[in-house]
């Protein structure tokens, strides 16, 4: 037998025996801030509470490396305009305490990376030649 004549007797035997067939529709819920900026601080917040060794940093304006980083598991990944310090973003960095401060991508200036470092933190670059390359570091860093 075909399987749709297999799921339309089914689907009758059902229907003849009383029993009704119900589809589970899943719970969904928004997660959404005033920006970028604040919509990635609230999803780290639902994921990821008290201290964390690992904090990721990738660009707001450009968020390819945000993308590509949705497959981290080990430390949250906030959002940051390149050249900026974005005040929600410094207080969710500084309430995860971490050891480590990765920012992804090359185009951060200093002055940035120094704006975030937190006490106790050491904050380095993850940033190929490309995206590309950009985008398979990060790659093996989750698997």
């Amino acid at each position: 037998m075909k399987r749709k004549t297999i799921a339309t007797l089914t689907g009758l035997a059902l229907a003849t025996t009383g029993v009704s067939m119900a589809y589970a529709t899943p719970a969904t819920d928004r997660i959404g801030g005033i920006d970028r900026y604040d919509t990635a601080v609230q999803i780290a917040a639902r994921t990821f509470t008290g201290h964390q060794d690992t904090v990721y940093i990738a660009r707001g304006d450009l968020p390819v490396d945000a993308l590509v980083a949705g497959q981290l598991t080990d430390g949250p990944v906030l959002l940051s305009p390149l050249g900026q310090v974005n005040p929600r973003t410094l207080q969710a960095l500084q309430g995860y305490s971490p050891k480590e401060i990765i920012f992804l991508g090359k185009a951060f200036p200093a002055s940035t990376i120094n704006a975030y470092k937190t006490p106790g933190a050491q904050a380095w670059v993850m940033g190929g030649k490309d995206r590309q390359e950009t985008s398979a570091l990060i790659a093996g860093r989750a698997f």
